[in-house]
């Protein structure tokens, strides 16, 4: 039930970020607008999986992979490509890594699924911040689109599921006890 809400949610960002592309970029085509709407998201989608990456390293984990759309680096392989699916259930993309000797597990795991909406809600809060709204012209509104789209990835996934950020932290900060 809850990864049929986070993909909804999900869904109705993308479908509000369209339909806002469309309306506040009224000068290029629909397909440019479309074009700009799947690099915003591949941008958001990256930048969210760059957190948790960046985490990775400072809590002194190992980082496996860095997948995005099933596209990624296995670092261990030393490979870049399409990555073969190994069972995740996430969404846009994921990052694979050990704890090793990185300290607490739940504290180490809370902090690397933490990261990722975090950046998110960072680069889009940011973005939002440097749009001046000026209608019509390119750049400020693909801010906001972007900003937009950051910002419900992040809601997104912090919805708990089996899988999301929201899981983990949920895991992470409220164990269960039998």
């Amino acid at each position: 039930m809850a990864r049929r809400l986070a993909t909804a949610l999900f869904c109705v960002v993308q479908l509000m970020t369209f339909v806002a592309a469309q309306q506040l970029l009224p000068t290029l085509r629909a397909e440019m607008a479309s074009l700009l709407f799947l690099c915003l998201t591949l941008a958001a989608t990256m930048v969210h999986e760059a957190g948790h990456a960046i985490a990775v390293a400072a809590t002194g984990a190992r980082l496996h992979a860095f997948v995005v759309w099933d596209i990624g680096y296995d670092f261990t392989k030393r490979h870049f490509g399409l990555q073969k699916s190994r069972g995740h259930r996430e969404i846009a993309g994921y990052v694979l890594y050990t704890l090793g000797d990185a300290g607490p597990g739940n504290t180490a795991r809370a902090r690397i699924a933490a990261a990722g909406p975090l950046a998110n809600v960072v680069t889009g809060l940011g973005a939002f911040a440097l749009d001046p709204i000026a209608p019509g012209a390119i750049l400020p509104n693909a801010l906001t689109l972007f900003a937009i789209l950051s910002v419900g990835i992040a809601i997104a996934n912090l919805v708990p599921f089996p899988g999301s950020d929201g899981e983990v932290l949920r895991k992470s900060l409220w164990p269960t006890t039998r």
